[in-house]
């Protein structure tokens, strides 16, 4: 088992969005190919100036730094959102964003348009709950 195998082994044990896995993964792309050393180096400018990357994500990961993996989008997106276990799911023409219950945190559409659902003031569950308080206030139930 080479040094890479080795990493990723010891990632694969490791809890994603720890600071151990954070190390590991940083490590494994240092020694892998030259796209994940290539994706390292990513890492290193986004540490050194912040993950400030502007929506479109997935437009601009994919334009201005070649990140088209979905690996990799996580882990840059769980930097930006500062959200440990972000998911990214590609349903048709558009990227989805969840946090670890499922939520849907942003859309990106392939034109480029997106709905940011961070900044939401009402989610399903709490506009459901307000609605069934006003149901109980009227005394329709």
């Amino acid at each position: 088992m080479d040094k890479h195998e080795r990493l990723k082994a010891m990632m694969s044990a490791a809890k994603k969005g720890t600071p151990e896995y954070d190390s590991l993964y940083r490590s494994s792309l240092r020694s892998g190919t030259q796209k994940q050393q290539d994706f390292a180096q990513i890492l290193q400018h986004f540490d050194k100036y912040g993950y400030d990357i502007e929506p479109p994500y997935f437009k601009n990961m994919e334009n201005d730094f070649a990140v088209s993996d979905i690996d990799e989008q996580e882990y840059i997106l769980s930097k930006v959102f500062k959200e440990d276990g972000i998911e990214v799911k590609k349903e048709g023409d558009s990227h989805q964003v969840k946090d670890k219950q499922g939520n849907i945190l942003y859309i990106e559409y392939k034109d480029g348009k997106y709905e940011d659902r961070r900044d939401s003031s009402l989610n399903e569950s709490t506009e459901v709950k307000k609605i069934i308080d006003l149901i109980n206030r009227i005394n329709i139930i």
